[in-house]
């Protein structure tokens, strides 16, 4: 199977094939974060998304941004960590998990006995 690619296109975000629809600032986010090599500071995300308004911008509105853009990776099939620490906003994009037979089994022996735990538990 081939890996899938969160990469810019056209001003278009993409998931492999899967175009992602964003705001203008959450494109901008995304955008920034993609062509500094996954890592900027709030400071540069300001600037690049409110130029006029950046000393008025709180960390706040970072957070809810970038948790906007999570749950549209997340949404697309992206398994996407974006965090803030400090004065930076990071993204990292996780690889697909391949789950084998095994897992498979194990996962699905969990799901079924989880009903039972609970019943038998009274």
């Amino acid at each position: 199977m081939k890996r899938k690619k969160l990469h810019i296109t056209d001003n278009n975000l993409m998931y492999g094939n899967t175009p992602i629809n964003l705001t203008r600032n959450e494109y901008l986010l995304v955008s920034a974060l993609l062509n500094s090599g996954g890592e900027v500071s709030c400071d540069e995300v300001k600037g690049a998304i409110w130029p006029d308004r950046k000393d008025l911008i709180t960390y706040n509105n970072i957070n809810q941004l970038s948790s906007r853009v999570k749950s549209k990776l997340i949404i697309a099939g992206c398994d996407a960590v974006i965090t803030k620490n400090g004065e930076k906003i990071s993204i990292l994009v996780k690889e697909p998990r391949k789950f084998n037979r095994k897992d498979i089994v194990i996962y699905t022996l969990i799901l079924i006995s989880l009903p039972l735990h609970y019943y038998l538990s009274f």
